[in-house]
């Protein structure tokens, strides 16, 4: 089982089996199925009560995410070498997290980093003017706009 500090600074998760378990507030002895919301019934007991992920862990971590997330904004790398390049850095605290925990927020974060997509040609053109492959926008009589595309070799 692993264990890992939410997003909230006094959360717990708890991963075992390919599941998600959060802590329950009100009985510390156990941890309930993240898809409760939806009828899952799986629960986790504990024999004592649950001891809070050690803070400097969490301070590590939480760090290392920045990391991910500032990495997955600026390169095209996948997300899950960006993920096992920054758990090689800090392998004591990596051993306690999977990438599951934070495919979803890389995926987010990588999505809105990207730009948006134009809705005319000619907005494309208007990004695309200081592209080493882009010459020219010509537009025609009708109002339709074309981009002309070369390479400087030709």
């Amino acid at each position: 089982m692993k264990i890992i500090p939410g997003k909230r600074n006094d959360s717990v998760l708890f991963y075992h089996n390919g599941f998600k378990y959060l802590q329950d507030y009100q009985c510390k002895k156990v941890a309930r199925c993240s898809y409760r919301k939806s009828g899952c019934k799986a629960t986790l007991h504990f024999v004592s009560e649950i001891d809070d992920f050690p803070e400097e862990d969490a301070d590590v971590w939480r760090a290392m995410k920045k990391v991910m997330i500032e990495e997955a904004e600026t390169t095209n790398e996948k997300l899950v070498d960006i993920f096992d390049d920054v758990c090689s850095r800090f392998p004591e605290v990596a051993e306690n997290h999977i990438y599951d925990s934070v495919r979803s927020t890389l995926s987010r974060k990588r999505s809105l980093s990207r730009p948006n997509i134009p809705d005319t040609m000619a907005e494309l053109g208007a990004d695309l003017i200081d592209s080493i492959f882009m010459k020219a926008a010509v537009k025609s009589i009708n109002g339709k706009t074309a981009l002309i595309f070369s390479t400087n070799d030709l």
